[in-house]
């Protein structure tokens, strides 16, 4: 059954007895093994391809039920996954786990003792994750949610395609699971306790990044290339970049001459913020701009014969991807100010049919709809809070990752 025909409220009994049933199983898939025949046609996915701009991501789409499930238990074992992640894999769900990277990876990279930060990429590493260790790892690191683990991954999952062909997923976590994640924290646990002590680090699942003095930095990349295989976990040099300071370029290049990483001076992209210097930000944010204002015009066209499904689209959908970036780049209220225009000249006059928006009308409409607005936000206006807001929240995980 598909989403819809699980929305089962309102059939007395009998949908409080599903409910039960549902939650027994829960239980028993937490609680004890089950022979792996008689789940074959629960962890059984439908494969499809996302078009990741080169190349392909694997993704598994299970049965409703089974992300039911998936996603009860992950919230009831939520701050075990967190602790057993601890502070230095932060996508095992803590709150505001990426933004904290982010600012203390900006606050331990412009420190006066390091010289560099090095972003890894690594090759298709959920589906390379080697299984049988993190299985075995999990009883140790989170026996709250290894049991469900070891049911779902100890054999081959059957991945169906369209055209009827059938591949057998025999390592690393199936993307689309929602217990996908947390198992990929602690199954890299132990590789990131391997690397402690060497340099500074922080990890959001496979995007791994390390920072301090060249020769710390060189050492922390070696010992990952070395210790790499054993979890499963393979590094793509050509895709990891090494952002140093200026006067530091000379070194960096001398050690790391033959690692295939590739060096800048300027910055890159880091956890869908920016790190490096003003220009490469500015440059990094105009482009985002660019990109948002085009997406708002097509909500415009939308919003002149449906105006509600084009204000959902901007306030549920368009709003948050922009709301990230104003919570990790800061000062960047005046590079805003051509999205703000499109927002007010374009979106706001097809939403409501007014022909121009006048100043008190625009911060009216600004407000959160509990204070009688449409939460139609000012960009421009809402930067700097924003950020603020996101560093004091954050601090204390963030101080967390400096400190290691």
């Amino acid at each position: 059954m598909d989403s819809n025909a699980w929305r089962l409220c309102s059939f007395g009994c009998q949908s409080a007895e599903l409910c039960n049933s549902l939650a027994s199983l829960a239980k028993r898939l937490c609680t004890e093994f089950i022979d792996p025949p008689v789940l074959q046609a629960f962890v059984a996915c439908r494969l499809i391809p996302l078009n990741k701009c080169p190349g392909l991501r694997p993704i598994g789409i299970g049965e409703t039920f089974r992300r039911i499930i998936s996603k009860s238990i992950a919230a009831v074992v939520k701050d075990d996954i967190c602790q057993c992640a601890g502070s230095l894999q932060v996508c095992a769900g803590q709150e505001g786990g990426s933004e904290a990277a982010i600012h203390a990876m900006r606050s331990i990279f412009h420190a006066d003792e390091s010289d560099c930060v090095l972003l890894v990429d690594a090759k298709n590493a959920f589906n390379t994750l080697n299984r049988n260790a993190t299985l075995h790892n999990s009883r140790l690191i989170c026996p709250a949610l290894s049991t469900i683990l070891i049911n779902t991954y100890r054999v081959a999952i059957t991945m169906y395609v369209i055209g009827g062909e059938i591949i057998q997923s025999v390592e690393g976590t199936t993307q689309g699971d929602p217990l996908a994640m947390a198992m990929h924290a602690i199954g890299t646990v132990p590789l990131i306790s391997s690397l402690a002590g060497i340099c500074k680090q922080v990890w959001f699942a496979d995007d791994a990044t390390g920072a301090g003095t060249i020769n710390e930095v060189w050492k922390w990349w070696d010992k990952l290339t070395e210790v790499e295989g054993d979890f499963g976990y393979q590094t793509n040099a050509t895709k990891s970049w090494l952002i140093v300071k200026p006067e530091a370029k000379k070194q960096a290049e001398v050690v790391f001459a033959n690692s295939g990483v590739r060096i800048t001076t300027t910055g890159k992209r880091h956890l869908g913020a920016a790190l490096g210097d003003d220009c490469l930000v500015e440059e990094y944010i105009r482009g985002k701009v660019d990109e948002w204002a085009k997406q708002v015009l097509n909500l415009t066209l939308i919003a002149k014969t449906q105006p509600h499904a084009a204000y959902s689209a901007f306030t549920h959908g368009l709003i948050g991807r922009w709301n990230f970036l104003l919570r990790t780049v800061k000062e960047i209220s005046h590079l805003l100010a051509p999205l703000e225009k499109v927002v007010r000249q374009q979106f706001i006059t097809a939403l409501t049919g007014q022909t121009a928006i006048s100043d008190e009308m625009r911060s009216l409409l600004a407000l959160p709809c509990r204070l009688g607005g449409l939460n139609i936000i000012d960009p421009t206006q809402m930067a700097d809070w924003h950020y603020q807001t996101s560093e004091r929240i954050t601090a204390p995980l963030a101080a967390e990752i400096v400190n290691q």
